[in-house]
């Protein structure tokens, strides 16, 4: 399964061309270089705090933040310990990247 038969099951349209997940305590220089925008690191707004996972109230937030043509067209926050997708060691994924379902982490890219 592709990342673009996902956001297609979910009824989003096609058109966006990365995908970046926005974590907490994001550097705003990282989303830039991972969304390969040319935005300014001081134009990016809504970044989640840093979580501290010290208090047990804590509950990390981010979201995915969907582009076409270096601007964002649509995000999808998530929360929790157990996203539903992870990107492990990449900054971006695009419509055609390959996921596969691992049993503890969910939804992964293909290596």
């Amino acid at each position: 399964m592709t990342l673009i038969d996902v956001t297609r099951a979910a009824g989003w349209a096609d058109g966006w061309e990365r995908m970046v997940d926005v974590q907490p305590g994001m550097d705003p220089e990282d989303l830039s270089r991972a969304a390969m925008a040319n935005v300014a690191p001081g134009c990016w707004k809504g970044i989640p705090d840093k979580v501290d996972y010290s208090s047990n109230s804590a509950v990390p937030s981010g979201y995915y933040l969907f582009f076409a043509d270096d601007k964002p067209v649509q995000k999808v926050l998530w929360t929790g310990d157990k996203k539903p997708l992870r990107l492990n060691d990449r900054l971006a994924l695009t419509p055609p990247s390959v996921l596969i379902r691992d049993p503890e982490e969910g939804l992964i890219p293909a290596p």
